[in-house]
């Protein structure tokens, strides 16, 4: 069996590592490179399920960044469970064929993972009067201990509890670009000192940047340039101790220009409805007939009175900037015919995307959905503390809460979609559940 390390690099396409990536393009010149064929939704959660997994949303369920799960009456949002997948990861399967197959998890959308042998991943803590704290998840908690020895930073942060207080927290770019260089330097570590069979590490840099700065901002280039060194190191040490690199990208961004505020129509509809409480808003998913959950360029609406859901549909029809509605024919077809997928699923026109907003002003705007409608797009840094200590959503976003580029469906562009390059031969393209395939390959087991 060989040694194998996957690289994910959400946001990555060809076009950009041309333009941005100078190192990496003349990696990429000595390897095969190929578009993965864009499927549906281009979105990290689902393509990394269908990477990992070799199975469509269809069948592993993960349709999103979030879904509504009905029997519970909760909108789950970027839940790192796992247990959300429901088809075996790679790991599982190696192991019921190799008692002694050893593989990390490293960034990965869903890292609480059951049979890894390593995990690494970035949890929320949310701590009283203060905010919210991104922390470290790491498994075997020896791991943890022995990285906090050899990183001064890394034990500071873990033990220090000042270093938590607001005055040390990071701005939302320094957090996302320590974020990537965390997820490096642990790589490292864990290929200098565990050598695992197969790799998976995740960086996040771009799938937080490229959101808020789009693609105009000169502030990108030295993100990009960041992306290029943390990534060449790693390929340099990878190959250097004779593992085969595979790179790959789970979703690609395209330029937006307007939202579409898929809630607040059908709050104008009678169809949604709020619960108005310390002059704030909340949504009220068990009295509303319908309401949709907004995830970049998709969003999936969720009926709950199927006695009127012609009407709904023919109300969806009718908003401005939707290409299309998807049924329970065009789900199957589309293969995320999956119980927690959307009665409804729409599909923003290119340069559209859907907002979650359902309140009709900020002010009214309760923190917890706030959070949970812009996290995606801002990153962890999301929520600043007033001088009384109370939370409170940050000017910038009340001020700003569009985004730039967004995700989800990709024309079928070659070198503006997701890509995959290894030294193996591909072919001119591939699908997202393929890539299982490859990686089995490159470990010469298939």
């Amino acid at each position: 069996m060989k040694r194998v390390a996957v690289i994910n690099i959400s946001g990555l396409s060809v076009d950009l590592i041309r333009n941005f990536t100078p190192r990496l393009n003349s990696w990429l010149s000595t390897v095969s490179c190929a578009p993965i064929q864009a499927s549906f939704p281009v979105l990290s959660p689902s393509m990394q399920a269908s990477f990992l997994t070799g199975s469509w949303p269809t069948d592993h369920g993960v349709v999103g960044n979030g879904w509504y799960e009905a029997d519970q009456g909760l909108i789950q949002w970027q839940f790192p469970s796992g247990r959300l997948v429901q088809r075996p990861g790679i790991w599982q399967r190696m192991k019921a064929r190799h008692q002694d197959f050893r593989c990390a998890l490293i960034g990965w959308q869903h890292y609480f993972q059951d049979q890894c042998d390593v995990v690494v991943g970035f949890k929320p803590y949310r701590w009283a009067f203060w905010p919210t704290i991104p922390h470290l998840y790491i498994r075997p908690k020896s791991l943890l201990t022995r990285l906090a020895e050899e990183w001064d930073e890394l034990k500071d942060m873990l033990y220090q509890k000042d270093k938590a207080m607001p005055s040390r927290i990071r701005s939302g770019d320094e957090e996302v670009r320590w974020m990537s260089e965390y997820m490096m330097r642990t790589a490292q570590w864990i290929e200098m000192h565990e050598q695992p069979h197969l790799t998976l590490i995740s960086l996040p840099e771009l799938a937080y940047q490229i959101p808020v700065k789009g693609y105009d901002d000169i502030q990108l280039k030295d993100v990009f340039a960041n992306v290029d060194q943390l990534c060449m190191q790693l390929i340099s040490l990878y190959e250097a101790n004779g593992v085969q690199v595979l790179l790959v990208s789970d979703e690609v961004y395209v330029p937006v220009q307007h939202p579409i505020y898929i809630n607040q129509i059908l709050r104008e509809e009678g169809l949604l409805e709020v619960i108005s409480q310390f002059g704030q808003e909340f949504l009220d998913v068990m009295e509303s007939k319908a309401f949709a959950l907004a995830d970049h360029q998709i969003a999936h609406v969720y009926v709950q009175d199927w006695k009127i859901a012609r009407d709904i549909k023919s109300c969806l029809k009718e908003i401005d900037g939707v290409a299309a509605i998807w049924d329970r024919v065009e789900k199957r077809n589309r293969r995320i015919a999956h119980p927690r997928a959307g009665d409804f699923i729409l599909v923003a026109e290119p340069d559209r995307w859907f907002a979650y907003d359902y309140w009709q002003n900020k002010e009214a705007a309760s923190y917890q959905h706030y959070a949970m409608a812009y996290a995606e797009c801002y990153g962890p840094q999301l929520v600043s503390s007033t001088q009384h200590g109370a939370y409170a959503v940050t000017n910038h976003h009340l001020q700003n809460n569009f985004i730039k580029a967004a995700s989800g469906c990709v024309e079928p562009d070659r070198n503006h979609a997701p890509i995959f390059a290894t030294a193996m031969d591909l072919p001119e393209s591939i699908h997202p559940v393929e890539v299982y395939d490859f990686i089995l390959r490159a470990l010469q087991l298939l």
